[in-house]
């Protein structure tokens, strides 16, 4: 899922998939180690402690230590954490063509462009059907 290298994306991986995975009525605690090694499977266990002070810090989850696992921990996404999941997922999706075509700055310019390839078209067709003065 994410790159070895880069430490934020490890973090936004962590948390779209503990949003993924708490979704339903009934949320129940992710154990966030098993998290951790789904997400990156060779990662560095500073990383895990980082990213585990990252959420608590930025306010994305709270920890909770296992009872019957000690050492574990278990994470709850908070709201925050759950609105930054789906940042996450909007600013990776693809944009479609539409939204591309939306971004396209339309000006006097780009129409003036328009209405000489119109023509030049036209023209081209005229020809090629009544041939050449």
């Amino acid at each position: 899922m994410s790159d070895p290298g880069d430490f934020h994306d490890f973090v936004d991986d962590l948390i779209v998939l503990a949003a993924s995975k708490q979704d339903g009525p009934h949320i129940m605690p992710i154990d966030f180690f098993d998290l951790c090694a789904e997400v990156s499977p060779g990662y560095s266990p500073t990383w895990r402690d980082m990213a585990l002070d990252r959420i608590s810090e930025l306010g994305w989850g709270s920890f909770k230590p296992y009872r019957e696992a000690p050492g574990r921990r278990a994470l709850f996404l908070t709201h925050s954490g759950i609105s930054k999941a789906s940042e996450v997922r909007s600013s990776r999706k693809k944009p479609t063509l539409r939204e591309r075509a939306a971004k396209l700055p339309v000006g006097k310019g780009v129409w003036e462009v328009s209405k000489l390839a119109i023509a030049a078209f036209f023209g081209a067709l005229a020809v090629t059907y009544f041939g050449p003065k």
